[in-house]
């Protein structure tokens, strides 16, 4: 037994611990290892007291014995746990990585006890029982803590390993050993978490490929204190979110399997360990199947009729569409905007607020861009326009914790009217962060999904829908697509759109029209079965999309853009639709939309689009305009 074993410490602000946690590594029976320590930016005597310790004890030279001796790094700024791991997986070089944090420590045979196992078991990761102390002061704050229920949730066996986790898991971090090229296999840890459970993602992804031991001596001491993760997540501020957590550790392990072309799906993942929790999530998925039907077949009878509701009649617009800036973290090689974004060309908020209160009534507002959450006062924006309508948001996914942030500040004041976030997804990760050009772009699409419907369940008027346009990039995906997203997300809607623009993108859906009909058949029936409220709509939008392209067939109604629907570009100019030019500028009528409407240029411009002939299949034109044709 001479492998090297690298021990990392990532440590902030743990000034009371961190002297335990390193002597405890000293004091191992098993000698051959390295310590990499990794100050994540303290600000208070952590930094000072590790390199005082470092330098009396390793510099000079009191443990000979050990070969490599202490390595310590700092963070120019806090970049949390993950990262910190990370940071500190570059300078190890031993055969075996073992985890301490900052606040734990080890009994003196941890080490050897984990190398013996691992070698003669043939093992990849190894992880031992916990002793839980309770810090006296927490104590003091809280008696009823008891030591005994963390080690219950430690020490138990058998454990279900494998990528089918479940929240029986319950593996300490500072516990783990782990081969070093598994580490690397599964990508390293996971940064930017919502819950931390960078941990729990790791040991998840390990155990699609790894072979787990337990050993039962409670070699690992497991310190719960005041400012500890557990106290904060779990016992006074409980900020762990278990629908968040469990999500994304699911997509981590999907987008590895995928990436190493393996047929995991989210359907492969219980819904709960115990058949108590799995009788009560069956009863829960019941119950919102009949609901959803219930509610669809009543959507299907409005969107049937709703063009003679009496309602209907007195509206200014059924769509109004505001560009709120130009401004878009990514870009997208199917975006029709391209040339016109990122100019600084951006809503102000005020000129918004003339527009609301001299808009008349609108059913429904668009807010997009560019990204409208690069916006700085969309916030404000979105709760200004959702007092009066229902809004609707289109977002690329990118920013992950500001999208989370704003909506659930704003739907903790206004829950009047519904919102409804729609995230782009283009396809699986290797096509979205191709078609986004970022390669976290996908996995931050998800993260976002994650955190929307983790608020959905506060604020019953928050709806959440992705959106995927059909191109030539994705074109083979998008059925598997859709179906993952049924089994992994519990979404209001998946809505398919075919990406809009020139002839050339025609032309493409021309010579691939036999492909394009099956999937959409195929679209059909999974949007039938999980999203019936949407299929008749769908159904007759699908079918004018394919005539439009391909035989050149009109649509049998009018299109009504300039007329119940229009577009606002940041700069205030106005048009009837995104494939049209400008008609107007709202500045040069005080922002006044319904004297605009009725001003002669936008009149001439509705009696053009009727005599258009018209090859636009866009969808959200097509949406407005189809309420006559369910009727004929």
């Amino acid at each position: 037994m001479n492998s090297l074993v690298s021990v990392i410490i990532p440590v902030y602000n743990a000034e009371k611990y961190i002297v335990q946690a390193i002597d405890s590594v000293i004091a191992q029976t098993y000698q051959d290892w390295e310590l990499i320590i990794v100050d994540d930016a303290s600000i208070d005597d952590t930094y000072n007291i590790v390199n005082r310790y470092y330098k009396e004890l390793f510099e000079g030279c009191v443990r000979k014995s050990i070969k490599l001796g202490v390595k310590l790094v700092s963070n120019e700024t806090n970049k949390g746990v993950a990262y910190s791991r990370n940071f500190g997986l570059k300078y190890a070089t031993g055969k075996y990585i073992a985890f301490l944090d900052a606040d734990d420590w080890w009994h003196i045979d941890k080490l050897e006890a984990q190398v013996k196992t691992i070698i003669c078991g043939g093992f990849d990761v190894v992880h031992t029982g916990v002793e839980t102390v309770i810090d006296k002061d927490l104590w003091r704050r809280n008696p009823s803590l008891d030591a005994e229920y963390w080690n219950k949730l430690f020490n138990k066996e058998p454990r279900d390993y494998g990528a089918h986790l479940s929240d029986r898991d319950n593996i300490a971090w500072s516990s783990v050993m782990v081969r070093r090229d598994l580490v690397y296999r599964v990508g390293g840890f996971d940064e930017g978490l919502y819950n931390q459970n960078e941990d729990w993602a790791f040991l998840a992804k390990c155990s699609m490929y790894a072979k787990f031991c337990f050993i039962p001596d409670r070699f690992t001491y497991y310190r719960v204190h005041t400012d500890s993760y557990t106290n904060k997540a779990f016992i006074e501020e409980k900020r762990w979110d278990a629908s968040i957590a469990l999500g994304q550790v699911k997509d981590r392990c999907v987008v590895l399997a995928r990436r190493n072309s393996n047929k995991l799906s989210y359907g492969d993942f219980p819904l709960s360990s115990t058949r108590k929790g799995k009788i009560k999530k069956g009863l829960v998925k019941v119950y919102r199947h009949l609901k959803r039907h219930t509610r669809a077949r009543l959507a299907n009878i409005y969107h049937r009729s709703q063009y003679f509701f009496p309602s209907n009649k007195n509206t200014c617009l059924d769509l109004l569409i505001l560009h709120v800036t130009d401004r878009c973290n990514l870009s997208c090689v199917h975006c029709f905007l391209k040339g016109k974004l990122n100019s600084g060309s951006e809503m102000n908020y005020d000129d918004l607020k003339k527009l609301s209160n001299n808009m008349g009534k609108v059913n429904n507002i668009l807010l997009t861009g560019g990204e409208p959450y690069l916006h700085r006062d969309i916030d404000l924006i979105i709760s200004l326009f959702l007092e009066k309508t229902n809004v609707w948001i289109n977002t690329n996914g990118f920013m992950s914790m500001r999208i989370r942030t704003i909506i659930d500040a704003v739907l903790s004041l206004c829950n009047k009217n519904t919102l409804t976030i729609s995230v782009s997804l283009d396809g699986f990760e290797d096509t979205h962060n191709k078609v986004r050009g970022n390669p976290k772009s996908y996995i931050k699409a998800l993260d976002t999904l994650r955190y929307l419907l983790s608020l959905r369940n506060k604020y019953k008027n928050l709806k959440v829908m992705v959106n995927t346009t059909i191109t030539e990039h994705n074109f083979n995906e998008c059925e598997e697509l859709v179906q993952e997203m049924v089994k992994g997300f519990d979404l209001d809607y998946h809505n398919f759109e075919i990406v809009r623009g020139s002839l050339e993108i025609q032309g493409w859906f021309r010579r691939n029209y036999v492909e394009w009909k099956k999937l959409n058949e195929l679209l059909l029936r999974i949007i039938k079965k999980y999203y019936p409220g949407y299929y008749f709509i769908n159904k007759y939008k699908f079918e004018l999309q394919y005539k439009n392209v391909i035989e050149d067939t009109n649509w049998p109604f009018p299109c009504l853009a300039g007329s119940k629907c229009v577009v606002v570009y940041p700069n205030w100019d106005l048009s009837a639709c995104e494939l049209r030019g400008v008609v107007c500028n709202l500045r040069d009528y005080n922002f006044d939309l319904v004297r605009t409407l009725q001003d002669a240029n936008m009149n001439n411009e509705v009696e053009m689009i009727k005599h258009d002939k018209c090859y636009c299949t866009h969808g959200c034109w097509l949406g407005v305009s189809m309420p006559s044709y369910f009727n004929r």
